[in-house]
């Protein structure tokens, strides 16, 4: 599972995952982030859905984290969706030191891991590292939530 919940930060374990309708031709694993478009459908999210900031007119805007899968979906199949902002994912991180904690991120395209060493969508802040706590590179494991203004319930928010 590329992004596993743990724990939310207002209290207690894993967040309900709520029904979404897919977007046509999504093959969306569990534990994919995922973005919603303006149509209201959802798809495996990429380093450009979460570039633009969420109030923007037209912006794909980042939902939350599978947690049901779905191969070649038709237009509106149901996907579950932990969608709750605060809460916090088990990920892999390229580039995660001490000194990334607090830190947003990018979503590799390919991989869907954290990239800390891209530039530019900063969908994801880290929370705090999880394993290799002194490893420089790739594959050390961080604890990373969505970060507030790329998430979909802060739409309209501004910054």
């Amino acid at each position: 599972m590329k992004f596993k919940p743990l724990y939310t930060l207002s209290g207690g374990g894993t967040a309900s995952a709520n029904p979404y309708a897919c977007k046509e031709s999504q093959t969306i694993a569990v534990g994919d982030i995922v973005s919603m478009d303006v149509n209201g459908q959802v798809s495996k999210c990429t380093k450009s859905d979460s570039t633009a900031p969420m109030w923007a007119s037209g912006a794909n805007w980042v939902v939350g984290v599978a947690a049901s899968s779905v191969t070649d979906a038709a237009a509106n199949d149901q996907i579950l969706v932990w969608d709750d902002p605060n809460q916090v994912y088990l990920a892999t991180s390229v580039a995660a030191t001490q000194t990334k904690v607090g830190a947003t991120s990018d979503i590799a395209n390919t991989t869907q891991v954290l990239d800390l060493a891209g530039s530019g969508s900063d969908a994801l802040t880290v929370v705090d590292l999880w394993s290799n706590r002194s490893a420089d590179g790739a594959n050390t494991q961080v604890l990373c939530k969505i970060t507030h203004s790329k998430h979909i319930f802060s739409a309209g928010e501004g910054a």
